[in-house]
């Protein structure tokens, strides 16, 4: 599923060149945000996992393997993530990220309990570093709008009723640099 937010580049053109029917295209008529255009993708998906990537992220090989075998193994985990690279513009790695987490499931409820005072931090990481179980999603389980953080909000509330996991090897390259609609300085 690709949903543009309006991109002013060829997006749309570029993705429609791929004669593959797996592909869904959805434009939205005005941008979103990044928030209200997840909750797009999310009602779009027809997968019980759903898995972000940005249009300028990566994805490690084993990312989407690895991942879906933890919801395959443990079908009361909402959410697996995992570490991450920090990339530039030419995909040289700037740093590793590293969650604050030891490798396997995290109990329901622990991300809210030993980080309350720290979620304005995404100590998780981007939309990209998750796959998420899409049943954990109903009752309007989406990103919070309003938040400047959503998806680290969304991360918590998502872990306050189901068990998280945590893979402590980076499986995706989060892009940063200046251009992007919020510049993100170096994490750890």
């Amino acid at each position: 599923v690709i949903v543009d937010d309006g991109s002013t580049d060829n997006t749309v053109e570029t993705v429609n060149s791929f004669k593959d029917q797996r592909l869904r295209v959805f434009r939205n008529t005005s941008n979103l945000g990044s928030a209200f255009n997840h909750n797009k993708c999310i009602e779009y998906a027809q997968s019980p996992y759903i898995k972000f990537l940005h249009q300028d992220d990566l994805l490690h090989r084993d990312c989407l393997r690895s991942q879906a075998d933890i919801l395959d193994r443990n079908p009361s985990v909402g959410l697996v993530f995992s570490s991450s690279y920090a990339i530039n513009e030419h995909d040289y790695i700037l740093y590793k990220r590293t969650p604050p987490f030891s490798y396997g499931i995290i109990s329901k409820g622990e991300i809210l309990n030993k980080y309350f005072f720290q979620l304005d931090y995404n100590f998780i990481g981007e939309p990209s570093v998750g796959m998420i179980r899409k049943s954990v999603l109903c009752n309007n389980c989406l990103f919070e709008c309003d938040w400047r953080s959503s998806d680290i909000e969304l991360w918590t509330r998502i872990n306050f009723c189901h068990p998280s996991f945590y893979i402590n090897k980076p499986l995706t390259y989060i892009r940063k640099h200046s251009g992007q609609s919020y510049f993100y300085k170096r994490d750890n």
